[in-house]
C-alpha cells in the first residue's frame, strides 16, 4: 500500500491502533520515496472549531465535539480529498486519513454519494484499512493510553480518549452490532470482540475496497505514534470553506434533525 495507494484511509474506533499506523505507513511510504500529507479528524476539525462557530456549537458536557461541527468536517473532507487529489494525484504523492467513522466523524468519505470525489475514494488507488486488534493486544492499548493519560510524551497525546472513553466506545459500537444483527443479543456486554468489531466496520465500509489488519502482536516502540517528520502537508478547510459548510448546514437541517442523522452515522445505504 504504501508503494501503489495514492490515498490509504485508516479507520476505526478509539484504543485500536490506528495513529501507529498512520505513522508506519507514512514512514515506509517516505522510505520508498513518496511525499506523504494527512488528514487527520483531530487536525481537520480545527478549522471548524473558531472562536465564532464555537459560541453557537460548543461542545457537549461529555466533551465531544457538537454534532453540527462534526457533521460540518465529514461533508468537507470530500472536497478536500478531492482537492488534494486534483493538485497531487499521479504525482508520486499520497494522501493518508485517519477516520474515526464512529459518532460521524468523516465517516461522509465511507459512504457511496454522487459527486466526483467518489470517483475517488472507490477508485482502484484508494484503500481502507482497519486494524482489528486482538482482546489481548486491546487490552494491552488501553493500559499504555491509562500511561499517557497521566504523562503524555507529545502534546497530542492530552487530548486522546482516556481509558473509560475507550470502553464507552466500545459499548457503544456492540449496540450497533446487536442493531444490525451481527452481535449476541443475549450475551451480557463483553470484553472487546474483534469477530464483532470487524463485522460492523466491514458493514459500515461495504461500498469501499477495504483491507483487514488483524493485531495479534503487541509492536514496540520509542517515542510517541505522534512522532513523524517530512509530512508535506496537514490537509484542512479554509475560514471561507468552514464559514459556508456550517452556513448550508444551519439552512438545511434543524439542530434535532442532526442529532438523529448525527446518531445513525452506522447507517450505510
Amino acid at each position: 500500500m504504501a508503494r501503489t495507494c495514492e490515498i490509504a484511509v485508516v479507520v476505526g474506533m478509539p484504543g485500536v491502533g490506528k495513529s501507529l499506523f498512520v505513522q508506519q505507513l507514512a514512514l515506509i511510504a517516505q522510505q520508498e520515496g513518496r511525499s506523504v500529507h494527512l488528514l487527520q479528524w483531530d487536525v481537520t476539525r480545527r478549522a471548524f472549531e473558531t472562536n465564532d462557530i464555537l459560541a453557537r456549537y460548543p461542545d457537549l458536557e461529555n466533551g465531544e465535539t457538537h454534532p453540527l461541527i462534526r457533521k460540518a468536517v465529514g461533508m468537507w473532507s470530500r472536497s478536500g480529498v478531492l482537492q488534494w487529489h486534483r493538485e497531487y494525484g499521479n504525482s508520486g504523492h499520497m494522501l493518508i486519513v485517519e477516520a474515526p467513522l464512529v459518532g460521524n466523524r468523516l465517516v461522509e468519505i465511507s459512504q457511496p454519494a454522487d459527486d466526483e470525489a467518489e470517483l475517488v475514494l472507490a477508485g482502484s488507488r484508494s484503500r481502507f484499512i482497519l486494524p482489528v486488534p486482538s482482546v489481548e493486544v486491546r487490552r494491552e492499548i488501553g493500559r499504555r493510553r491509562a500511561e499517557t493519560s497521566l504523562a503524555p510524551r507529545h502534546s497530542r497525546e492530552a487530548s486522546d480518549a482516556p481509558p473509560n472513553l475507550l470502553d464507552e466506545a466500545w459499548r457503544d459500537l456492540y449496540q450497533i452490532g446487536r442493531s444490525l444483527t451481527l452481535a449476541d443479543n443475549h450475551q451480557a456486554f463483553p470484553e472487546f470482540d474483534p469477530d464483532v468489531y470487524e463485522a460492523v466496520f466491514e458493514r459500515i465500509l461495504r461500498h469501499r475496497a477495504t483491507t483487514v489488519l488483524r493485531i495479534n502482536e503487541v509492536l514496540e516502540g520509542k517515542g510517541s505514534v505522534y512522532d513523524l517528520d517530512g509530512i508535506v502537508s496537514e490537509v484542512s478547510a479554509n475560514p471561507t470553506e468552514a464559514r459556508d459548510i456550517i452556513l448550508h448546514l444551519e439552512s438545511k437541517f434543524t439542530l434535532d434533525e442532526l442529532d438523529t442523522h448525527v446518531d445513525q452515522w452506522h447507517r450505510v445505504e
